[in-house]
Order: structure tokens, then sequence, then C-alpha cells
């Protein structure tokens, strides 16, 4: 049975540490969580802080040190994970990365085979300090928007001294990813609450419901969602995307947005019906998914539409697409 894992990201300075702490002295009674750190160099304190942070749990701290786990030391990463597993037998492992750790290489290598049957990435929980969002450098910054955009939960730390502005721009911030956060919010001194991973799962979810609104036009939206290990063709999805609106099963189509994974790459597309096609990298790696919105009037196919998109699935990619809004 694969042991539960958590990743959590963030910038240098950014509250891992303290957020992590708080996981842990969640801990239930007879619970064995283990944490794998990757700070280089001040792993001696930080495995003293966290080996003494559970409740009444027995928590067991490692360091995967020889540089970042997501380039140089991902070698150590893949020995690592299996050795605490056997030598721990955790019932739940946190992962830890460096503040210039690019979370998606991580998470790519955690779904390797040999990794992937030991464990199970439930969530990633992103961190940034909101007081640094006041240069908008930084937002642009590849590194911060990686983390961000793969984040299931996103917090903002440091609340009790943010401004309120700061706050409202995190917010507004985190607002526009794409595909929604699990959850968004802000937190003080590591005050996490496990409710929020409660219903996160890394598998494809069926059940987008099929939504209208009314005037001034009624639209009809559909989504379907695809595993993650599902692997689509770029030149198909591109020529799907940017055909919404024109002919074939998308001509009823106004709009169309998509996250999905081609080869090692993940992909946003965003297309409007007359407005042209956007293609841009992604960190988001929980699954493939589509959504599509139509004017119900135009009477869109929403069958021949989701086989469209799977025919798009490159010849390595598995099966598995799940359809909402039945």
């Amino acid at each position: 049975m694969p042991i539960p894992a958590y990743l959590l990201t963030g910038l240098l300075g950014s509250g891992k540490t303290t957020v992590l702490r708080a996981l842990l002295a969640q801990a239930p009674a007879g619970s064995r969580p283990a944490v794998l750190v990757n700070d280089f160099g001040t792993v001696g304190i930080d495995a003293a802080v966290l080996a003494g942070a559970g409740g009444a749990g027995e928590i067991t701290v490692r360091e995967v040190g020889g540089g970042c786990v997501c380039c140089t030391a991902a070698a150590s990463l893949r020995a690592a994970i299996p050795a605490l597993l056997r030598a721990a037998r955790p019932d739940r492992l946190y992962i830890e990365p460096s503040g210039l750790a690019a979370p998606a290489a991580i998470v790519d290598l955690l779904r390797e085979p040999a990794l992937r049957g030991a464990i199970e990435l439930r969530a990633v929980i992103g961190l940034v300090d909101p007081r640094r969002l006041d240069d908008e450098r930084l937002l642009r910054a590849p590194l911060l928007r990686a983390q961000l955009e793969l984040a299931d939960v996103l917090l903002a730390t440091y609340a009790d001294v943010a401004s309120p502005a700061q706050l409202e721009r995190f917010r507004a911030f985190a607002s526009t990813l794409y595909p929604p956060r699990a959850h968004i919010g802000a937190i003080a001194h590591g005050d996490f609450d496990p409710q929020w991973l409660k219903d996160i799962t890394r598998a494809a979810q069926p059940g987008w419901r099929l939504t209208r609104s009314q005037p001034p036009a009624a639209r009809a939206e559909h989504g379907w969602t695809f595993a993650p290990e599902v692997i689509f063709a770029a030149p198909k999805l591109t020529a799907l995307f940017a055909g919404i609106g024109r002919d074939g099963p998308l001509a009823p189509v106004e709009r169309a947005k998509g996250v999905l994974r081609t080869g090692r790459d993940w992909r946003l597309f965003d297309a409007v019906a007359g407005g042209g096609l956007t293609v841009s990298d992604v960190s988001w790696r929980r699954d493939s998914r589509i959504e599509c919105i139509a004017f119900e009037d135009a009477r869109p196919d929403w069958t021949a539409i989701g086989a469209a998109w799977r025919a798009a699935r490159g010849e390595t990619g598995a099966e598995g697409g799940q359809q909402g809004g039945q």
C-alpha cells in the first residue's frame, strides 16, 4: 500500500519549516510521520526542531544532501525515499525541498515507476510571504510562479504582520490561477488546518457539473479530466483548440481552456472563438483537464467533443479520461 506523501514548496523564508512543525504537532497518537529535508547545511538544526515537534507521533527526519532535489540531488532523493520507508515504516511522508527547488521536477520524479508504487503524492502545499509581493517583479519570477501554479493548497504566511493590502494582493493573484486551487488562505505562526488536505487526491475526478447561466445569454459549460499518466499529442491539441468556433464538433464552442500533459511537459491552452489561441508552459501536475463554454442554442454535441479530446491522446497515453457533467 503506497504511503501518502505531501510536498511543501515556497521560497527561502516563506515559512515551510513552521508549517511543517504545525503538521507534525497534529500527528495522532501512534502515528509515524517521516520528513525528508533538503535544506543543505541546516539539517542539523531542522532535524532537532522537527523531531521535537510531534504531538503523540514518532517522527523520523532525514536529510537529502548533495544539492537541490530537483536537479543535482535527484538521485539522492530516489534512493532516500525507499531507504527511509524501509527503516522507519512511516504512515505518512512530508518532503521539504530547498526554497530554490523547481517543484514540478520533484513531482515528476516522485511519479517515476521506481517510486510510484511506494508513495502516493496526495497534495502540494505552496507557501508565500505576501510582504514580498510588494515587488511586482517577484510575481513574474519563473520560480515563484512555478511554485504557486503547482500548489493544491496555497497559503500566504505571516498574516499577522502582513498588511491588508498585501494579503489582498496575494488573494487577487491566487484567484487568477488556472485551474483553481483546492484552498487559498492566509495563516500566521504555521496555523495549518488539516481539513484542507482531507479531500485532495491526485487522481482524476469525475463529476464536473454542467452549468447554465441565464441572461444575457444562456451558456452551457462542460469539462473533462484525465489521469496525470495520460499523455496528449501537442500538435493534435493545438489543432483542436485553434479550431473552436469554426468547424467540426467544436464549432459551437466559444471558449475552451485546458491544462494538459504533452510528453514530459505540461501546457496551458487558452482559446476564444475568433480571438486566437495562446499556449504556455505550466507547472500544474494534478491531472489533465479541459473545459468548454458554448451557447446553449448552438446545441453542442458534448459526446462528440469529448471523443475529439480523447482522440488527441498520444500513442503512449494511458486510458482513463473521465467526463464530467453527466
